[in-house]
């Protein structure tokens, strides 16, 4: 058997976090390109900004979406344990260049 280390983050389109039972969450994640969502379950509970939660998500990647190069189907979720899941604000900013052009917008965590 075979364990990748699989990121998702940039194919991830939308989600749904459930943390409404202590010490379980609940994930639903839509892909790019797919039909149904990928789910899984975790032990422990969110933090405390969203503890108790049941929430939707967009995902705004700041890379365009990218297609799979393996197989859902090939995709073994394992038992795990929850990381670090809360809330935050995304800012965009435009910063100027050295030319004092404005270009991209630049996406910060706050």
């Amino acid at each position: 058997m075979h364990m990748y280390d699989v990121r998702l983050n940039s194919n991830v389109t939308r989600g749904e976090v459930i943390n409404t039972e202590r010490g379980s969450v609940q994930v639903r994640l839509w892909l790019y390109h797919q039909e149904e969502p990928v789910e899984f379950k975790a032990e422990g509970d969110c933090l405390r900004d969203v503890a108790g939660s049941h929430f939707h998500f967009i995902n705004r990647p700041l890379e365009p979406f990218q297609e799979l190069d393996f197989s859902l189907d090939a995709l073994t979720l394992l038992p795990g344990v929850t990381g670090e899941i809360t809330a935050s604000s995304r800012l965009c900013m435009h910063k100027p260049n050295e030319l004092g052009e404005y270009g991209k917008p630049t996406y910060i965590n706050v």
